[in-house]
């Protein structure tokens, strides 16, 4: 993966290299990473019509024009080994993510940007009717990138929430302690009365999440035990030893969250609550 920067002629690798993190990691680089939270809209290929990338480019250039610094892109697609893993380094790298998935989107120095929508039908009937515009895939029977029409790949038209990986995703990335740092960015669930957005998260308990996941779709069901426990075991790591938290959006829904999941935040000190709504149920239960 190369690109060429206006300024140059030579190609450069749009890849971050691990050197490059540890620069980072050591307060000598400036640089915001982004993890991007979205579906799978196909088997092959999580963004064959590119709807998701227009949102990925719209909000990093926002970043980029405010804080002036580097803004590094997770997304699963581009930054994991895929399918087909051949070496021993890629499964072993591969595996390696797998099991710290999480802290991609839970760490306190990382951001998730959230697309819950799936590319409209226009688009998407489009794209299909029209074969000379290709998605590069892997053939598994040419072991080999091959450029396809949309109409040969299998489509997901699962809602982003109904997915296992998606919800867990979310539940990681509001276990931060300012909200802010989890935004979904492809549209505005609610507004508040002076027009705020409410589209902010708390996450669910591990009992809640566990009734919930009984009812996601998973590629590979399997998944889900493994991804129920690690959870449990995020969610208690990241609350038991807050100490300030900072919640910006919450709709009425969210709010009851929040008093659901405020009994188990041990070690709180602070709680700052800002554009929300609220009504009696949500107070009643919040001031208990």
């Amino acid at each position: 993966m190369t690109f060429v920067p206006p300024d140059s002629e030579e190609a450069e690798t749009a890849l971050v290299s691990h050197q490059e993190v540890q620069t980072w990691a050591e307060g000598k680089r400036d640089a915001i990473i982004c993890s991007i939270s979205h579906a799978w809209e196909t088997r092959e290929h999580p963004d064959p019509c590119r709807y998701q990338l227009e949102h990925i480019v719209q909000r990093v250039v926002l970043y980029e024009a405010a804080f002036k610094a580097d803004v590094w892109v997770f997304y699963d697609y581009a930054s994991l080994f895929q399918f087909e893993r051949f070496s021993p380094e890629e499964k072993s790298s591969f595996g390696a993510a797998m099991q710290n998935m999480h802290v991609m989107y839970a760490h306190e120095h990382t951001l998730t940007l959230r697309i819950e929508s799936l590319t409209p039908d226009v688009a998407w009937n489009r794209m299909m009717a029209n074969e000379t515009e290709l998605v590069p895939v892997y053939d598994n029977d040419q072991k080999c990138v091959v450029a396809k029409p949309l109409k040969d790949l299998v489509a997901n038209k699962s809602a982003y929430l109904s997915r296992g990986w998606c919800m867990a995703e979310v539940e990681w990335s509001s276990l931060r302690t300012v909200n802010l740092q989890h935004q979904r960015i492809d549209g505005v669930d609610d507004r508040s009365d002076d027009g705020g957005r409410l589209n902010g998260r708390i996450p669910m308990t591990p009992e809640k999440f566990r009734s919930e996941m009984e009812k996601a779709v998973f590629t590979h069901r399997s998944d889900a035990e493994s991804v129920i426990r690690l959870q449990e075991k995020i969610f208690f790591e990241k609350v038991t030893v807050c100490e300030h938290l900072e919640l910006e959006g919450l709709p009425a829904q969210e709010m009851l969250a929040l008093a659901h999941a405020l009994p188990l935040y041990k070690n709180l000190k602070s709680l700052k609550l800002k554009t929300f709504r609220c009504d009696e149920e949500q107070v009643e239960a919040l001031a208990k």
